[in-house]
C-alpha cells in the first residue's frame, strides 16, 4: 500500500529555497510510489482557513514540514500554523508520523538544530512518531533560485541525500545519521573568519554603490 505524503511549506517566500526542497522531495517519493501533495503554509496566514485542510491531513500517513530559519526558529507563520493545527486536528494527527528539513543561509547547519527540537516536541504532544529533521546551511549561496538538478555537483549531493533520506520515511524510519550528514553543507570552521570579512566587504561595497545612484 502506497503512503500519502504532506509537505507543507513553511517559507514566507512561497516559491522560495524551501518549495525547491519540496520539490526534490516530492520527486523522489513520487518515484518511490507515493502519493504527495504539497501546501504552502503562508497561504493560511490571515487568509485560508487550515479547516480547509482537513481531509489532506486526514488522508496523510507522513507529514513533512520544511521550512527556513529565522532568527533562530521557525518563521511565525509556521508557529502559528503549527498551534492552529495542535487545536483543532489534535486527534487527527495522532499516530501520524512527523519529519522536517530547516535550510538557511547560516554556514553552520546546528543552528537549525532548534527547529528540529521544536518538531520533535509537537510530535509527542500529539503522540505523534516522529522521523527526525535534516539540515542544510549556505542555501542562498547555492541554490538560489535554481532548481536542485540546476544547481550543478551541490544539487547532486543534495538530491541523493534528500533521496536517502526518503528510503526511511517511507518506511517509517528515522532519518538516517549518514543522510543528514550528506546533506547539512557545513563550512570548515577554517574558512569562517575569512569568509565572515569577506562577505562584510562585499556588503559594504554594494550599499556604497547603493547610495552612490540614489544620490545621483
Amino acid at each position: 500500500m502506497s503512503k500519502n505524503i504532506l509537505l507543507l511549506n513553511g517559507s514566507t517566500r512561497v516559491k522560495g529555497n524551501s518549495l525547491t526542497i519540496c520539490n526534490s522531495l516530492r520527486k523522489s517519493m513520487l518515484d518511490k510510489g507515493a502519493e504527495v501533495e504539497i501546501e504552502n503554509i503562508q497561504e493560511y496566514f490571515n487568509n485560508n482557513s487550515v479547516e480547509n485542510l482537513e481531509m489532506k491531513f486526514n488522508n496523510a500517513d507522513i507529514i513533512g514540514i520544511v521550512a527556513p530559519l529565522y532568527v533562530d526558529g521557525f518563521p511565525y507563520p509556521v508557529i502559528a500554523f503549527l498551534e492552529e493545527i495542535q487545536e483543532k486536528f489534535s486527534e487527527l494527527l495522532k499516530g501520524k508520523s512527523l519529519f522536517m528539513v530547516g535550510q538557511c543561509n547560516f554556514p553552520q547547519s546546528i543552528r537549525i538544530k532548534p527547529m528540529i527540537l521544536s518538531c520533535q516536541c509537537f510530535a509527542k504532544e500529539l503522540e505523534m512518531k516522529f522521523l527526525g529533521g535534516m539540515s542544510y546551511g549556505g542555501s542562498v549561496v547555492r541554490i538560489e533560485g535554481r532548481s536542485l538538478e540546476e544547481a550543478g555537483k551541490e544539487g547532486k549531493r543534495m538530491i541523493k541525500a534528500l533521496d536517502m533520506a526518503v528510503d526511511d520515511i517511507i518506511n517509517d524510519k528515522e532519518i538516517s545519521k549518514v543522510s543528514n550528514d550528506l546533506f547539512k553543507n557545513d563550512f570548515n570552521s577554517l574558512f569562517l573568519r575569512p569568509f565572515a570579512v569577506a562577505a562584510n566587504i562585499m556588503f559594504k561595497e554594494a550599499k556604497k554603490k547603493h547610495m552612490e545612484s540614489s544620490n545621483k
